[in-house]
């Protein structure tokens, strides 16, 4: 054992008559507090994940900005509230679309930057409308 932060588990055997443990059953309980310990462990971080999950959920519903998940090929796969009500459509309509489709291009301009963001992974800003 290093430093503290490796303490997994306290084993504290009372012998009322000073006879020595029996050295296999010592081990046993060793082996046995080591695992239990690292349930615990396993389980805190758990549950830091799920509260991490649940901050980042909340975050991405309730936003005051439009946010979406968009694959390689340009197809939404998550669509906050926010963007739904921005574009009109239902969450289920966009998620059956892709950028492209919910996206007018003013000029050639920005057609090249709309293809030129899409490969690098963000989209152009302000080229989205609504239901045509």
């Amino acid at each position: 054992m290093s430093a503290p932060s490796d303490l997994r588990s306290v084993v504290d055997v009372y012998a009322p008559h000073g006879v020595s443990p029996d050295p296999p059953f010592v081990g046993a309980l060793f082996n046995a507090a080591t695992v239990i310990g690292e349930f615990y462990q396993r389980a805190q971080v758990m549950e830091g994940l799920r509260d991490n999950e649940q901050r980042l959920s909340a975050t991405m519903q309730y936003a005051a900005i439009g946010i979406a998940h968009v694959d390689d090929a340009g197809r939404f796969l998550y669509v906050n509230p926010q963007l739904c009500q921005m574009l009109g459509y239902t969450e289920h309509e966009l998620i059956s679309k892709t950028v492209k489709e919910v996206c007018r291009v003013r000029s050639p301009t920005s057609a090249r930057r709309l293809a030129r963001s899409n490969q690098e992974h963000h989209l152009v800003p302000h080229c989205f409308v609504g239901k045509r």
